[in-house]
């Protein structure tokens, strides 16, 4: 799962591994990016559960 995969990156980035990689800064991104994806798709399903399909996508626009 996508919290999963964060939670494992997060782990590797305490323990230093990837700190002497110099791909610290690109972790962080990328969780920071997967956990915006995941917002928005938790915003997504609220829309299309309470908009009942069609209308709530034409919100996302």
């Amino acid at each position: 799962s996508v919290r999963e995969a964060v939670r494992v990156f997060e782990e590797v980035m305490r323990g230093g591994q990837l700190g002497g990689l110099g791909l610290e800064g690109e972790v962080r991104e990328l969780v920071g990016r997967i956990g915006r994806m995941e917002e928005r798709l938790g915003v997504l399903e609220r829309r299309l559960t309470l908009g009942g399909g069609k209308h709530g996508l034409q919100e996302l626009d």
